[in-house]
């Protein structure tokens, strides 16, 4: 903290390191965030668009976790069963800010969660693609 002669804050000066600076710099090396990540209200769901922004990234074909992977790596105390449920719910409502969230059936205990992200055009109509697994996807 830095202070005047009366030991009035004057404000923070913080030393980066070279290494972060650099990140920085490079934007090709930022994931930005969605304003709307903001709005979220669930932890789950800002948990999983870190998740979701982190990997399907800039990727056209977008990603796609088992639902037993997501619940061990969320460190959620919730049973499989109910994290299971709450990540059918974020489905259902398509909350995730740019991406489109889907659900593949393997066989009848085994789910994968898929996520793409939306083109910037389908944001701005207010109309998302479908999902995958032919589930219609909601409005934003």
């Amino acid at each position: 903290e830095r202070a005047d002669g009366d030991g009035q804050p004057l404000g923070i000066e913080l030393i980066l390191p070279d290494w972060f600076y650099a990140g920085v710099l490079d934007a090709a090396l930022v994931l930005t965030i969605d304003p709307a990540y903001f709005r979220l209200t669930g932890g789950i769901e800002r948990w999983l668009y870190r998740l979701v922004r982190k990997h399907g990234g800039h990727q056209s074909g977008g990603w796609r976790f088992d639902f037993r992977h997501l619940h061990r790596k969320s460190g959620s105390l919730a049973r499989f069963s109910d994290f299971a449920c709450d990540l059918r719910a974020l489905v259902a409502r398509q909350s995730l800010p740019g991406y489109v969230l889907g659900i593949e059936r393997l066989s009848p205990s085994s789910e994968l969660l898929t996520f793409r992200p939306v083109p910037w055009t389908a944001r701005s109509s207010g109309f998302l693609p479908r999902a995958s697994g032919g589930q219609l996807a909601n409005k934003l």
